[in-house]
């Protein structure tokens, strides 16, 4: 599949011609937004901002989504030392490619040490010139993440969708055998350090590993036995595993696919048109 990027974000286009949206690029636009503007600004009035102040500066930082630049500083260091727009952007900017770059070098480097079609003997953690890709390996070897592959069956594999004139299509990070096994669906996320947080991770990702699954049984007929969302830390700390349970599995393709429809609704037509013209 061809990957094409646009102002709606990536899409693909498919051997048979479809252009269809990224699994990430349908999960950001119809994700919900759980910032609530004036639980915010209110939370700023009890820190000594006036109501004026504290609406001003809210509306500021919602225009791109500046609000996970105040989550990096604690309300207090704000306050004190407020970022200006050029500082908020530069940071934005900064966090995005830092994040992308650290996530890319994670996935090379793993594509070298996770041969497609090998057993896998792990005795010790895979060693790697990058400090900082070093860190998130250790991270995976601690949180015994890695120790669990025996066979890969696919890496980076890209994978479609399509029903009924709406679809998506993505990349699909791992497909392995575990030593029990099982035959499961996998996705890296590097984090930096920080305490991990189901309830702000899970669910977006958990969604988007059942997108995958949901495509590679609609183009190969195979169903997965499990589903794993496996986070590493920057810091080095073990990382933590998320598994998509059997009742969890319905609920979120349920969801995922009135997500597409909705994207499609109102996002996809305007888009390729748009690309098209």
């Amino acid at each position: 599949m061809l990957r094409i990027e646009s102002p709606y974000g990536r899409l693909y286009k498919t051997e048979h011609g479809l252009i269809l949206p990224s699994v990430t690029t349908v999960a950001k636009a119809t994700a919900k937004k759980p910032f609530n503007r004036e639980v915010w600004a209110k939370k700023l009035t009890t820190k000594g901002l006036t109501e004026y102040e504290a609406s001003i500066f809210t509306e500021f930082f919602i225009e791109r989504g500046y609000m996970e630049a105040l989550a990096f500083h604690k309300v207090e260091q704000f306050i004190e030392n407020p970022m200006t727009r050029e500082q908020a952007d530069c940071y934005m900017d900064w966090k995005s490619a830092h994040s992308s770059r650290r996530g890319n070098r994670l996935h090379e480097f793993l594509e070298k040490i996770l041969p497609v079609d090998t057993i896998l003997d792990w005795k010790k953690c895979p060693e790697c010139e990058l400090e900082e890709t070093q860190r998130l390996v250790n991270s995976l070897w601690e949180g015994e993440i890695l120790q669990q592959i025996k066979r890969v069956h696919s890496l980076e594999h890209r994978l479609w969708w399509y029903c009924d004139g709406v679809g998506y299509a993505g990349t699909e990070d791992i497909n392995f055998d575990n030593w029990s096994g099982l035959k499961l669906g996998g996705d890296w996320k590097s984090k930096d350090p920080k305490h991990y947080c189901p309830t702000k991770y899970g669910h977006e990702n958990k969604i988007q590993l059942v997108a995958y699954a949901g495509a590679r049984f609609a183009r190969e007929g195979r169903r997965m036995d499990g589903l794993n969302v496996n986070y590493c830390f920057s810091s080095g700390a073990p990382g933590v595993q998320t598994v998509v349970t059997e009742e969890e599995l319905p609920v979120l393709w349920n969801e995922w696919v009135v997500r597409v429809k909705a994207w499609w609704a109102t996002i996809g037509t305007k888009a390729l048109t748009e690309r098209n013209a």
